[in-house]
């Protein structure tokens, strides 16, 4: 753990993180769609399953992750994001070490940053699909 990594306090969201989340989300929006709808599935959402946790250096927020833990115990990685100037100082790694060991998501097959830093961190590209609407073209990935 470098220095950097020192300093990153991972705590579960509150509803005061709203507009933090929002900023993160914003630069990403491409990516991981729009906010409104996520927000409020926490929201709406009571199943313990799903957890959401943000990254802060002191107090300025620099990540999140959204993920849900399924009855067979394997994680689906819904959102995570990381502020451009705290890429690559082990904020996303951080992040996704709190959904445990076997972890199975999907990310835009254009999406290159997000591919390199999943097979970075050892995920294995199971295959190819389309999303729910058909429009776009996922990897999906596992980790066991």
């Amino acid at each position: 753990m470098n220095e950097n990594e020192t300093s990153i306090v991972l705590r579960p969201i509150q509803k005061t993180d709203q507009r933090s989340i929002g900023q993160l989300w914003e630069p990403d929006k491409h990516w991981l769609g729009g906010f409104g709808p996520a927000w409020y599935r926490f929201w709406t959402t009571t199943n313990p399953r799903h957890q959401w946790w943000i990254a802060e250096n002191g107090k300025q927020p620099i990540g999140f992750i959204h993920f849900h833990r399924r009855r067979d115990g394997i994680v689906s990685v819904y959102e995570i994001a990381v502020a451009g100037q705290a890429r690559g100082c082990g904020v996303g790694r951080r992040l996704m070490e709190l959904a445990g060991a076997k972890v199975r998501l999907k990310t835009d097959v254009d999406n290159h940053h997000s591919n390199a830093f999943y097979q970075r961190l050892k995920f294995v590209r199971e295959g190819t699909v389309r999303s729910r609407n058909g429009k776009r073209l996922l990897n999906v990935y596992a980790k066991w």
